[in-house]
């Protein structure tokens, strides 16, 4: 279980540092189409996280910092307990996310929820908190090869 901080790549340069940074882009990717990105809106996160058909998602009001807390659990009954918590700052307007943070979660379900955000935000950038190295995620990453390329070697 890691935490990791999700960035949007508001301008070229975040991406570039990434790239330059992180281990090798999966999926035979680039991300010059899209150098621009946003982080999810609370709307867009909840659609993602609905469709997980593995888990299911619970929404905890979070007012001393404004936002949400949201902890995933598996639906397969394992005794797995919270497989993932999000952080969720979100601006007065309850909508749009300033600041979002995967916490004690497991690496690639943290990987494929930020994967399926890349399909409507562009690509994003995850920083692990034990690691110096990002990583851009994007619509085509491959999870697996990506957490076994950034996290374990």
């Amino acid at each position: 279980m890691a935490t990791f901080y999700v960035l949007a790549a508001r301008n070229d340069e975040l991406l570039r540092w990434a790239e330059a940074n992180g281990p090798p882009a999966s999926g035979n990717a680039t991300v010059d189409a899209a150098p621009v990105s946003r982080l999810p809106s609370v709307a867009e996160v909840k659609r993602v996280l609905g469709a997980i058909v593995t888990h299911d998602s619970t929404y905890i009001p979070n007012t001393d910092r404004r936002g949400i807390d949201v902890e995933l659990n598996s639906r397969r009954g394992d005794g797995q307990g919270t497989a993932a918590c999000l952080l969720i700052t979100h601006r007065s307007d309850g909508n749009t996310i300033e600041d979002l943070t995967f916490h004690e979660s497991d690496s690639e379900l943290a990987v494929e929820i930020v994967k399926r955000f890349t399909l409507m935000c562009g690509p994003l950038v995850l920083l692990e908190e034990e690691s110096d190295a990002p990583c851009v995620v994007h619509p085509r990453t491959d999870v697996a090869d990506t957490v076994e390329n950034w996290l374990r070697s």
